[in-house]
């Protein structure tokens, strides 16, 4: 188990990423958020198997043709065992 903060450049708002976000951590049995930021990024904290963190980029841009993410940054933070679920934060 291991959890990232992921921050997303490129076409990532007003393209319905946050909830394609969702979809893939549904898809690839992830935990925690996703928002919009104002300096127009979108971030996210994310847990679950490194395998599966390390395809939720991809796995975001594939399932829905008008992202298009320029850069991905992220780093390792500490997990948080009492999650159980992956939701969609801010405006």
């Amino acid at each position: 188990m291991e959890r990232r903060s992921y921050r997303f450049f490129g076409r990532v708002q007003s393209v319905g990423f946050r909830y394609t976000a969702l979809q893939a951590a549904r898809r690839l049995e992830l935990t925690g958020w996703v928002s919009n930021r104002t300096d127009g990024t979108v971030e996210a904290q994310v847990q679950g198997d490194a395998a599966n963190l390390n395809r939720f980029p991809g796995t975001i841009a594939a399932l829905n043709r008008w992202i298009r993410l320029d850069k991905t940054e992220w780093s390792r933070i500490p997990v948080q065992a009492e999650e159980k679920t992956f939701t969609v934060r801010g405006y």
